[in-house]
């Protein structure tokens, strides 16, 4: 069994995977040895890897150090594709994981990734097995707070999830235009990829798409457990 542990800017996840399967997924919003600690009594992994996109805990890796062996996720380890990215060393552990997992899914051909989640990212893959790079752009939480601080009179909207496309209130109408705005967002891309990459597959992961999928015409394969699918199979091809 495999220790996947995805430190995000929101939530942070531990997750046990055996033989590809994702056996348990625990989400915090913020992770301590003790959890470690519990997950690794139950299930005894015997390695792990460590993704993370802010700074990680020292404690973390000194629990890691002295438990299994693991690995930190980054660029410069063995991957199933080529990267065509400037500076290697700012592309996103996320974004290179959730790129692995979708090629998991489809083996082969132009990929698309999409993850909803603190931003939104999309990555291709193209027929040729290499990486292009994509785009990044804020998600939900970020946008909600940019309408608040910088203007005068926005109220700071906690967000839920809408029914209808046209608000009647200034709340109702700032959740609208940040729904519907990634939504309409994701499709344009999707249309604008469509035209440059033929038989595009597409896939969609994080926190966030399940907010979309009512307003999203295009019919795409979603897997919230993508990033840590690839993050697994990184960790094995690097054993």
């Amino acid at each position: 069994m495999n220790l996947i542990i995805d430190l995000g800017n929101t939530f942070h996840k531990i997750a046990i995977v055996d033989h590809d399967v994702v056996v348990e997924v625990c989400q915090f919003s913020g992770m301590t040895e003790i959890d470690l600690e519990n997950i690794f009594k139950k299930y005894h992994p015997q390695k792990a890897i460590l993704s993370s996109v802010i700074k990680a805990d020292n404690h973390i890796k000194n629990w890691l150090k002295n438990n299994l062996p693991y690995i930190e996720m980054s660029s410069q380890l063995k991957l199933p594709f080529k990267i065509n990215y400037l500076h290697h060393e700012t592309l996103g552990t996320d974004r290179i994981a959730a790129v692995v997992g979708g090629r998991c899914h489809v083996k082969e051909g132009n990929l698309l990734v999409i993850q909803a989640g603190s931003c939104v990212t999309f990555d291709l893959i193209d027929a040729s097995n290499i990486y292009r790079g994509g785009s990044i752009s804020p998600g939900i939480l970020m946008r909600l707070n940019a309408l608040h601080q910088f203007t005068k009179k926005l109220p700071l909207v906690e967000f839920q999830s809408i029914d209808d496309f046209c608000g009647n209130s200034t709340k109702a109408s700032i959740l609208a235009g940040v729904t519907c705005g990634i939504a309409s967002e994701i499709e344009g891309m999707i249309i604008r990829y469509q035209e440059k990459y033929e038989q595009l597959s597409i896939i969609l992961t994080g926190g966030s798409i399940k907010y979309f999928d009512k307003w999203l015409k295009n019919s795409n394969f979603a897997n919230p457990n993508l990033v840590i699918e690839g993050l697994n199979t990184i960790l094995n091809i690097n054993d």
